[in-house]
């Protein structure tokens, strides 16, 4: 999804040729922030919710317990940085 956005910004080009980073429309930012931060938060839900699947039939949990938590830190500090600038006032 980013790469699809930084090429449709890449096709418009002209307008952005003065700015310092090639996605300079306000529509690009909100996708390449929130995109990106949605699939990553599915991601993370999904992990929790095979998390107690894999507990409730006695497996080894652990590793689905961790991997949700690390993709909820990513989710955070994506949405965090993308966020940092993507609409202009």
């Amino acid at each position: 999804l980013m790469a699809a956005v930084v090429i449709w910004a890449a096709a418009n080009g002209d307008r952005c040729a003065d700015e310092e980073f090639l996605v300079c429309t306000d529509p690009a930012r909100l996708v390449l922030a929130l995109g990106p931060t949605a699939i990553l938060l599915l991601g993370a839900v999904g992990a929790f919710v095979q998390t107690y699947r894999v507990w409730r039939s006695g497996g080894t949990w652990p590793i689905w317990h961790g991997t949700g938590w690390g993709l909820m830190i990513l989710t955070l500090v994506y949405g965090t940085i993308s966020s940092g600038g993507s609409v202009t006032g």
